[in-house]
């Protein structure tokens, strides 16, 4: 069996891969190059750096399984890998520790200027009183979004000791009083409609997947609901927000600030990265580079978990009898 590799995947995963399988290694491959690589293999590895398109798909003639080592699917077109009976997995939870570690980090930094003084003191300019900033304690953490990540996100901010609301049409929290089971924080949070989110929430952090229904979720009317001293953090999904409002609500003081790691257009290879957030001064808005879930720890056992997922799904399809 053939595995084409064309993400960035850890060691961990590939040593147990290699073991049994012939690897094909190129984790930069797009347009013409994906196309002419994909024909005899019958797993495509991967992250989420490249699009799986239906061309890709029908160029693919052995292709089985698409295995994803990260937490999204919307870069791959799954009506036509069902028509071609293909499975299509990710790895949901190996990141949840590290986006949940890597929002709250975010979150200290608005709260506390910390970038804008880094950057400030390097250039030679000692000022304490400008960056005094506001403490986490006793604010309000609204989660859009209470899966696996956003649930890590509310039991880090209740140990800060914020009051957490959060909104989600999938999800229904039993309240049982006094219930702690180390995941579930469970009567601590409240669950709101997302405009009363907006209304009441010091920061709102998205955790929500991206579908037609969530595309542009925050836009012109909803940051318009948001208090001027809250804080928008998003680590979800770019398209999530409207990048254009956003700047606009930001430049006009409307909200107090953002911190945004991933966005509507990530560059490719070739293609420079571009988003109207660009060029705002550090006290209003963060930007990384789509690296919340990018830990050592995450890529290593996310690793291991699509490797042993990968070997399941061969036997199960019967195309590999190890």
């Amino acid at each position: 069996m053939k595995i084409l590799v064309i993400g960035k995947i850890n060691p961990s995963g590939l040593q147990i891969l290699e073991k049994h399988f012939e690897l094909t290694v190129r984790p930069y491959l797009d347009g013409q190059d994906l196309l002419d690589a994909v024909p005899g293999h019958e797993v495509i590895l991967m992250r989420v750096d490249q699009f799986i398109t239906r061309k890709v798909i029908e160029r693919a003639d052995r292709l089985r399984i698409i295995a994803v080592a990260s937490i999204g699917l919307d870069h791959i077109d799954h009506q036509a890998a069902t028509e071609r009976g293909i499975v299509v997995f990710n790895i949901p939870g190996g990141s949840s520790q590290s986006v949940a570690e890597a929002t709250i980090g975010l979150m200290i930094n608005l709260a506390r200027k910390m970038v804008q003084a880094n950057n400030d003191l390097k250039a030679g300019a000692w000022d304490r009183v400008k960056y005094g900033g506001i403490e986490l304690e006793g604010k309000t953490l609204g989660i859009v979004g209470i899966g696996q990540i956003g649930m890590r996100v509310a039991r880090l901010g209740l140990a800060f000791g914020m009051k957490v609301i959060a909104n989600d049409p999938y999800v229904r929290i039993v309240f049982e009083p006094n219930v702690w089971d180390g995941t579930t924080p469970s009567s601590r949070i409240e669950l709101v409609d997302l405009e009363e989110l907006l209304r009441r929430s010091d920061f709102v952090t998205l955790h929500c997947p991206l579908n037609d229904e969530t595309r542009h979720l925050i836009s012109t009317r909803q940051l318009a609901m948001m208090q001027p001293h809250a804080y928008l953090i998003n680590t979800a999904r770019g398209p999530v927000v409207d990048e254009s409002a956003l700047r606009n609500a930001l430049v006009e003081r409307r909200i107090a600030g953002a911190a945004i790691d991933v966005f509507d257009q990530e560059p490719t290879r070739g293609v420079p990265f571009q988003s109207p957030l660009q060029g705002l001064d550090d006290s209003l808005c963060l930007l990384t580079p789509h690296l919340a879930g990018v830990t050592l720890d995450s890529q290593a056992r996310i690793g291991v978990i699509v490797a042993n997922r990968i070997m399941e799904e061969a036997r199960r399809l019967e195309i590999w009898d190890g």
